[in-house]
């Protein structure tokens, strides 16, 4: 009964001897209790005292006990109460079954056994307990999700966004409301068909990750989708990710471009340069060194020089070696003494 002593209950009844020992035996149960006589009272205790359970009379002096559950359901801020109704031997079916399509989670009748109060209050609290584990996790998620630099869409299997995290809010500048329940292709590419190439339509054949390039402006983004396939293999949606890819295209180019100027230096040297790696195969060759050996670039990369040195040549080469660079523990570079 210790771990029950945290929960704050309002007892809610106009006849003051049932809510009088309603009240005491909750409070000898280990509860925090509050109570209340009418209606007005009870709205006013609840916003003061904030309850988690809410044991509630049908009939009120002042206001129907299904209205009250309707207004406490229906405003954000009290709507996780957990409304227990508390009916007579002398309350109507049709009075429990209005309460209850009113948001009551559940009733008892009083007067009864004390103990079977309490067993109900007890899995009141394991339902609230639970729900507000739920509500933890889901929190969890959502700041996750929201914390992810990329865009991201959660979505069904015909491609329409169900969940979209706030940096596609940013991205594409569309609220969530305006995201939600259209096809991937008309939040990204503004599109009211699929588009060429399409990820998605890629990845429902293909089932496994796809991706695709495209421009924006002066911007390059790379989309990613990946299948969500449950325990059975059975298809349940996508994630779709958008990333800004910009700078890591421009310094893809940018190495392309020292990679081909280096190789303009490399095959215009009056030198015979080469990279070998540690079993003896070309990594590199300027064309002074093909047009020795009378081949093609294409046959010497990934072959041993011995196939194209005589091996004495190869052995004087290596006695006359003039500069040796190590690139980790894989590779030499020799620059050779002969032109």
């Amino acid at each position: 009964m210790e771990k029950m002593k945290g929960y704050k209950i309002l007892v809610v009844h106009d006849i003051p001897e049932l809510l009088d020992i309603t009240t005491r035996t909750l409070i000898k149960a280990g509860y925090t209790v509050f109570s209340a006589v009418n209606g007005v009272e009870c709205l006013q205790t609840l916003k003061e005292k904030k309850p988690d359970i809410m044991l509630l009379a049908i009939r009120l002096p002042d206001i129907n006990g299904k209205d009250i559950c309707k207004k406490v359901k229906s405003d954000p801020e009290f709507s996780s109460v957990f409304i227990l109704l508390i009916s007579s031997l002398k309350t109507s079916s049709d009075e429990i079954s209005e309460g209850l399509e009113g948001g009551a989670d559940g009733y008892i009748i009083r007067p009864d056994e004390n103990r079977e109060l309490i067993a109900r209050v007890e899995a009141a609290c394991r339902t609230v307990a639970a729900e507000r584990g739920l509500e933890a996790s889901d929190l969890r998620w959502k700041t996750t999700f929201d914390g992810i630099k990329d865009s991201v869409f959660v979505l069904d299997t015909a491609g329409i966004v169900i969940q979209a995290n706030k940096s596609s809010t940013k991205l594409l500048k569309k609220t969530e409301a305006e995201l939600l329940g259209r096809y991937c292709y008309e939040n990204v590419h503004c599109s009211k068909y699929t588009i060429e190439g399409c990820p998605f339509v890629k990845m429902k054949k293909s089932m496994k990750r796809e991706t695709m390039l495209f421009p924006v402006d002066e911007k390059w983004f790379e989309v990613t989708v990946d299948p969500l396939i449950d325990e059975a293999g059975v298809f349940n949606g996508a994630v779709h990710f958008i990333s800004d890819i910009t700078d890591r295209r421009n310094t893809e180019e940018d190495l392309l471009k020292n990679k081909l100027l280096l190789q303009s230096i490399i095959d215009n040297s009056p030198s015979l340069i080469y990279l070998i790696n540690t079993k003896g195969e070309f990594i590199i060759g300027n064309r002074k060194l093909v047009e020795l050996f009378k081949t093609s670039h294409t046959k010497l990369i990934g072959n041993k020089r011995n196939l194209f040195m005589p091996q004495e040549i190869v052995s004087q080469h290596r006695k006359n070696e003039i500069g040796r660079h190590r690139v980790g523990k894989e590779c030499r570079s020799r620059w050779s003494p002969y032109h």
